[in-house]
């Protein structure tokens, strides 16, 4: 059976996951990692981690290995996306700098890119070493066993470069708004320090204008959005809608909802949220960091209020599936 994968649908996150299940699962990986990265000749791998946030962004991955002068970290940039966002190589030295110098948990860092051979060649200045897509996939020809789970890996590979083929070309045609993009990073980078517990994805090429949060508390057919422009910050409930939506959210939740809610029907969903101050996605995000800030706390509360009342809409949503099956 021929492996297939739907380009548009292999993520960044595809080949982090990969390559961590082999640095677990194989010791002749890690010992070519090890080679490829140049690392101590005593190395001995001990932990990995996916999608680590801090005040300088993210890393998509970050290895240790124990060594006798002690933890040698490698922080590794995965990129299937045709375009680097704002100071990101610089971003990652910053925070190999501060795990050394300030947080002393580790004793030496480096930076690598992990990407297709044609994105490194053009992109990888900044970075302390390369790992190409194509060097694993060769890595898996020579070294791993001919089975149906190693061509499906490099199936997955052999997409991801094509897709960052087909990427380049679009992007090559239609260039983003930097001034919003900017502002989206700095956005997520005040998010991401003082208000974790949104969970803002990283803004790739982001210049639109609602902003999704993804808090742990979300539920079934509920998301957390911010309209800037709009200067909303609201739940937004979906399978409910126009002024008999407003309606059933109000005799539903009834006493739990508080007097400074706005709650306002659409023709796609009822929304509960607050008035915020609009903000201005294409002009200096500094200067309205203050507005941000006020925006982030009203989400932040509804995600708490939605955790604590949130059972109430999942009872109507049990209720509603119980209904159609009946019906049906």
């Amino acid at each position: 059976m021929k492996p297939h994968f739907d380009s548009s649908n292999v993520r960044e996150r595809d080949l982090d996951l990969l390559l961590l299940e082999e640095m677990y699962v194989s010791p002749a990986f890690r010992q070519w990692i090890a080679q490829k990265l140049c690392l101590p000749l005593d190395a001995a791998y001990s932990a990995g981690h996916h999608s680590v946030k801090d005040a300088f962004g993210e890393s998509d991955i970050e290895l240790d290995f124990a060594t006798d002068a002690g933890v040698h970290r490698v922080l590794i940039e995965n990129k299937i996306d045709a375009r680097f966002q704002l100071d990101q190589a610089v971003r990652y030295t910053k925070r190999a700098d501060y795990y050394v110098r300030d947080k002393q948990d580790c004793t030496k860092c480096q930076t690598v890119l992990f990407a297709p051979r044609d994105y490194a060649t053009r992109k990888g200045a900044g970075f302390g070493s390369v790992l190409l897509y194509e060097e694993l996939r060769d890595w898996y020809v020579q070294h791993a066993v001919s089975d149906g789970r190693t061509r499906w890996k490099m199936a997955l590979l052999d997409v991801a470069i094509k897709k960052y083929q087909a990427d380049s070309t679009r992007s090559a045609q239609k260039q983003p708004n930097e001034r919003a993009n900017k502002f989206w990073y700095a956005y997520w980078t005040m998010a991401s320090q003082d208000f974790p517990e949104l969970a803002m994805p990283e803004p790739y090429d982001k210049t639109g204008g609602f902003n999704y949060l993804f808090p742990s508390s979300l539920l079934q057919r509920v998301r957390l959005v911010h309209s800037p422009n709009a200067g909303r910050v609201e739940l937004w409930f979906g399978g409910v809608n126009g002024k008999p939506g407003e309606a059933t959210i109000r005799s539903m939740f009834g006493a739990a909802l508080e007097p400074d809610m706005a709650i306002r029907g659409t023709a796609a969903a009822v929304m509960i949220g607050f008035k915020v101050p609009s903000l201005n996605r294409r002009a200096d995000f500094f200067q309205q960091a203050d507005k941000a800030r006020v925006a982030m706390v009203a989400a932040t509360r509804l995600a708490k209020w939605l955790e604590e009342h949130g059972s109430i809409w999942k009872s109507y949503q049990d209720e509603r599936v119980a209904n159609i099956a009946t019906a049906g």
